[in-house]
């Protein structure tokens, strides 16, 4: 009888116990046919050698997959990303990008310094906490890679060539699938249950399940591994507190010394006597698909609440409209690395604070800075809180992807409303082409934001275009 964990339509493990049974002793439990349905795909679909029959579960040992899933779940449930490289939604396209650069290192041995071999080893620790294939070296198994952001599961599969079966291939093409985190969460649980012969409810899931971090590593971790070096807890310097705006915060920035700095100036924000105005009003529960326009639909929602529709914001430094309209405190802090531009958080209570990163060399931009003001405004009003209702959020590269793009695509239709834009050089396609730096004048923007998010818009007739806009410019300045 085949056992089912999760609902197949949207993400399940499959399992078919061998014959001539199913016993509760592991020694006896070990193989079984197991299938992954993910969005209504069969990643375990497949055909071997030259066989034409197709199979839809592949035959593994149980009881290495279940410890796999069970000693990193931590990381795939709050690992958003590796701070020394960016993974993109796609991971297993940043991932074959991450092993191309390692690649090119080793064409001159000599070459290869120790942190580069050091940078290697970080990325093969972090594939080995997201990649199933990884589960057990022995076994059969699609190549599918699984993180968690912003309370979704981002799962993405790839064709795998697997030493021993040089003529077999799972059928699935590649692909990405969107879930809700809970949904991946049900069907690990479920199977690891299984395997360990328990219902979901014993202690030791229970434990698993433990919304804080020290709950689930203190349960998922086994004793050698309590001390595995995550990416995540050694953000800043192991002492900030776990569930921190500050600590969260780091998770999206480029490693520095001086992180933990940062970030205590961040949660000292957060916590002044300030009158709090955040508290996630009914606008902010959007109801777009894509992270752009989840982003579009609460910048339009919260312009229309405060009566400014498409009228363009005050010229110059927006700090005192975040604290009279909204009660954040802004911050101006300095950091070694130009590629950290900004951090962000709130507490429960809807305290919070958005703090721009500057250069110890230059100052950021006027355009550039009301930017990451307005991001980090869009991260505190649409992320997903952590447990305990804290929201941390950094402006990098290495940002994670989704709550990047909602965040920017916020800050730039708050900065630049669609209809104000409208009002200004009409309907016509490419009018802002012709009247661009009008447009920039007007609302506050950076050539490159404004070019990316005129073309988003629809106001620009190709990419052709909004590139050009962009060389012409000799503004520098991030895009959204």
């Amino acid at each position: 009888m085949m056992h089912v964990f999760g609902d197949p339509d949207r993400f399940a493990f499959r399992v078919l116990p061998v014959s001539p049974r199913w016993a509760g002793d592991r020694s006896d439990a070990c193989w079984a046919g197991l299938g992954i349905s993910v969005g209504g795909a069969d990643l375990t679909r497949h055909v071997v050698g030259g066989l034409t029959t197709v199979e839809d579960v592949v035959y593994v040992d149980l009881v290495p997959i279940a410890a796999w899933l069970r000693s990193r779940l931590p990381a795939l449930l709050h690992e958003e990303g590796s701070r020394f490289f960016r993974i993109e939604d796609d991971a297993n396209r940043s991932l074959v990008r991450w092993r191309e650069t390692s690649w090119r290192r080793y064409r001159h041995e000599g070459d290869v310094s120790e942190a580069e071999l050091a940078d290697d080893q970080i990325r093969h620790e972090w594939e080995a906490r997201h990649c199933l294939r990884f589960a057990d070296t022995g076994a059969w198994l699609p190549d599918l890679t699984i993180i968690c952001r912003d309370g979704q599961a981002v799962l993405s599969w790839a064709p795998r060539e697997t030493a021993g079966h040089p003529r077999a291939q799972f059928l699935e093409a590649p692909g990405i699938v969107y879930l809700h985190a809970s949904e991946f969460r049900e069907g690990a649980l479920g199977l690891i249950a299984f395997v360990e012969g328990s219902a979901v409810a014993s202690e030791d899931v229970a434990i698993l399940a433990s919304p804080t971090w020290e709950g689930v590593i203190a349960a998922a971790a086994p004793e050698e591994e309590r001390a595995f070096p995550y990416e995540l807890m050694q953000a800043i310097d192991g002492r900030a507190p776990l569930d921190s705006a500050g600590y969260l915060a780091t998770r999206d920035l480029v490693p520095v010394k001086g992180d933990a700095c940062l970030a205590g100036k961040l949660d000292a924000a957060t916590c002044q006597d300030r009158p709090a105005r955040i508290n996630r009003p009914a606008w902010a529960f959007v109801s777009g698909e894509r992270a752009e326009d989840q982003g579009y639909e609460a910048a339009t929602r919260l312009r229309a609440e405060l009566g400014i529709d498409g009228h363009a914001l005050p010229s110059g430094p927006l700090d005192d409209l975040l604290g009279e309209r909204f009660g954040v405190g802004a911050l101006h802090l300095t950091s070694a690395v130009d590629r950290n531009r900004m951090i962000c958080g709130s507490r429960q209570d809807g305290a919070a604070a958005i703090a721009v990163i500057n250069q110890c060399a230059r100052q950021m931009p006027p355009w550039a800075e009301r930017f990451e003001l307005m991001r980090g405004l869009g991260h505190v009003l649409l992320d997903q809180p952590s447990p305990h209702g804290v929201i941390g959020a950094g402006g990098s590269p290495i940002a994670a992807g989704l709550r990047r793009r909602r965040s920017g695509a916020f800050a730039a239709e708050f900065l630049m409303p669609q209809h104000g834009v409208q009002r200004l050089i009409g309907h016509d396609l490419d009018a802002a082409a012709e009247r661009f730096e009008e447009v920039m004048d007007a609302f506050g923007m950076g050539a490159t934001a404004t070019a990316h998010h005129l073309w988003n818009r629809g106001f620009l007739s190709s990419t052709v275009v909004r590139d050009a806009l962009i060389d012409d410019s000799t503004a520098s300045e991030p895009a959204p």
